[in-house]
């Protein structure tokens, strides 16, 4: 019996034919998969703590520090002490991480854009609106 009978399959099977294109377009800005969440959270608020970033992201502690030391490697950030606790760190931003964003944005305009292709507009949003109340969101 193959696994594509499920509805969870296709979804999952859907979700990365639409994610494939914008993770071409992140690896041209020099980014992998999820750093653009990451880099986003900084946009909002620069200097936060690898904590913090792991509580907004929701994600583990690991992946958090993962995705730090490559995009400090890559230059795309910097950590720094934190002035009032000298156990924690904070993250920012450098030029090239700030520089970053406007690629980043496009990269998901144009995937925003493929959301629901063949979709009429009512059914587009009828589509996030039942993904929202399925799996949570904003």
């Amino acid at each position: 019996m193959s696994l594509r009978r499920h509805d969870s399959y296709q979804l999952l099977a859907a979700f990365k034919r639409w994610r494939r294109p914008l993770d071409s377009l992140l690896g041209e800005a020099g980014l992998s998969a999820g750093q653009d969440f990451l880099l986003d959270e900084l946009w909002q608020e620069d200097g936060l703590c690898q904590a913090e970033l792991v509580r907004r992201l929701g994600v583990e502690q690991p992946t958090v520090a993962k995705a730090v030391k490559r995009l400090e490697a890559a230059g795309f950030l910097r950590r720094g002490a934190h002035e009032r606790d000298a156990r924690k760190v904070r993250i920012w931003l450098t030029e090239r991480g700030r520089a970053a964003r406007p690629a980043v944005e496009a990269a998901w305009q144009e995937a925003e854009q493929r959301l629901g292709t063949g979709l009429t507009p009512a059914e587009r949003t009828e589509l996030v609106r039942l993904l929202k109340r399925s799996f949570g969101g904003d």
